[in-house]
């Protein structure tokens, strides 16, 4: 059976290049370069009856599930995979079931916040000499079905600096789950790295949403309820 895989285009990431890798490629990039589209790219593959996995890697760094798929399962590290199935009469197989996911909390914050701290407010500005870390909080109160959660971190000039995937699951039960993640500020090495950092929040393969922070390397003390910067 010939099955076409597509990727929208989205504003909310830049691609140069993208492939797809999966057990039916042996994960080898070269062999999924996908081609331009109008609004995005393409690949098609042709596929015996069976199950395969497989993800879109983009940039030849970041790895994403398909968003249009509705079926996905996890390999031995954790990590989830799209999964196409053809049945015994070449016709592709989809999941009727309708799974959700609800993101209703956000937080921002120089170490890792619990979730019984309910007094913590949102900190947007970093500082080398002050701050050991980075981490966004999550709160997801309403899950059902397996999902993919990525979190990008980009420098002031859009370059990216890395990324996490974690993933969430639950069958029936609906309660609330939280992700934390983080970045060390102790190990910023690069140059160019003062300034507006964005991060922006996936979830299967989709843009969720995103937000802005500063970080500085200046020397801050405080002296009668003031802030004073000095240069590092």
């Amino acid at each position: 059976m010939l099955v076409r895989i597509r990727y929208k285009e989205s504003p909310y990431f830049r691609i140069s290049n993208i492939s797809v890798i999966g057990s039916f490629n042996n994960y080898e990039a070269e062999q999924g370069i996908m081609q331009r589209e109008a609004g995005g790219w393409f690949i098609d593959v042709s596929l015996n009856p069976g199950n395969y996995i497989y993800k879109f890697l983009i940039n030849g760094e970041v790895q994403l599930t398909d968003p249009l798929s509705n079926i996905y399962e996890t390999d031995n590290a954790g990590n989830v995979w799209s999964v196409i199935i053809i049945d015994d009469e070449d016709q592709r197989l989809y999941d009727n079931n309708q799974y959700e996911l609800t993101l209703d909390e956000y937080l921002l914050s120089g170490k890792i916040v619990e979730v019984e701290e309910q007094t913590a407010v949102s900190k947007k500005q970093f500082n080398l000499s002050l701050d050991e870390k980075i981490v966004a909080r999550f709160g997801f109160p309403n899950v059902t079905g397996l999902h993919e959660v990525t979190l990008f971190w980009f420098m002031p000039d859009g370059t990216l600096y890395s990324y996490a995937q974690n993933s969430l699951f639950q069958e029936y039960e609906k309660t609330p789950i939280y992700l934390w993640f983080w970045i060390s500020l102790y190990e910023i090495k690069v140059e160019g790295f003062e300034g507006v950092w964005t991060i922006k929040l996936f979830v299967d393969g989709n843009y969720v949403l995103e937000d802005q922070m500063t970080i500085n390397s200046g020397v801050i003390y405080q002296r009668y309820g003031s802030y004073y910067g000095i240069k590092a």
